[in-house]
């Protein structure tokens, strides 16, 4: 099926309308109501947020770019599906951060010194290792993990979902996530049980959450603890920002 760019746009458009009105519904709550004022109140309705925007302007968008409603593998990797996934998990952890801005308690961040970039950079060296190290054990136990929808989609003959999936890997995912996980959670968690306390169980966060890829948890999490400590360590979510781009730009290439 043959996907144009104008029908994703208004469904791109109608998705980001709905999660900016929830998201700034749940903001106001969050900010006039006492009762969220704790951290396993407030965690589970922003990160429900995002995750309940996700799945449900998922399927959506799907609907609404034409694809079949079956959960069946071959719907799920076909063209209206990968491409209502990618703007959903983008649009609603957007949701979310707005709920976050507009109550008042995202954690702004501070620019770090030159330093703290270059450690981001560095750090890639140890997520890259750290994912090729998982891929080769997985191998050589003889579990290969299925082909991604993702890498179907860099070789689609439309060339609008190629440049889309490319934005949303390189700059999209690594932008919300650690302004979603490393910006707002784990300060949220971090106030509660200390900041190392903070870090690991905001990384355990991030990795769960991607549940559509149950063999990518352990890798994932050492993202989540390689962010975290940059996060903790600089005052600043841009060194995770750095390192969550090269790292998933590194990851792109080999697909």
């Amino acid at each position: 099926m043959t996907l144009s760019l104008g029908t994703a746009a208004l469904a791109a458009a109608g998705m980001a309308l709905l999660a900016g009105l929830t998201g700034l519904v749940l903001g106001l709550v969050l900010r006039w109501s006492q009762w969220t004022r704790r951290w396993w109140i407030e965690g589970p309705l922003v990160g429900g947020a995002a995750i309940g925007l996700g799945g449900g302007l998922g399927v959506l968008g799907a609907v609404l770019l034409g694809g079949a409603i079956r959960l069946d593998p071959e719907t799920l990797a076909s063209d209206p599906w990968v491409v209502a996934t990618l703007l959903a998990t983008f649009i609603g952890n957007l949701g979310a951060l707005v709920a976050v801005r507009v109550s008042g308690r995202a954690s702004a961040p501070m620019l770090p010194t030159v330093r703290w970039f270059v450690l981001g950079c560095a750090a890639v060296i140890a997520t890259l290792g750290f994912s090729v190290g998982w891929a080769l054990l997985l191998d050589a136990c003889g579990y290969a993990p299925d082909a991604q929808s993702i890498a179907a989609a860099l070789h689609n003959p439309e060339a609008w979902i190629r440049v889309g999936v490319v934005a949303f890997v390189v700059l999209g995912a690594p932008v919300t996530e650690e302004l979603l996980f490393r910006g707002w959670m784990q300060p949220l968690v971090s106030r509660a049980f200390g900041p190392r306390v903070g870090v690991v169980l905001q990384a355990m966060a991030f990795a769960v959450l991607h549940v559509d890829r149950l063999w990518a948890i352990p890798p994932l999490f050492f993202i989540g603890l390689v962010g975290g400590w940059l996060r903790y360590k600089s005052g600043s979510v841009l060194p995770g920002i750095v390192m969550h781009i090269l790292n998933n730009s590194a990851a792109l290439l080999s697909l």
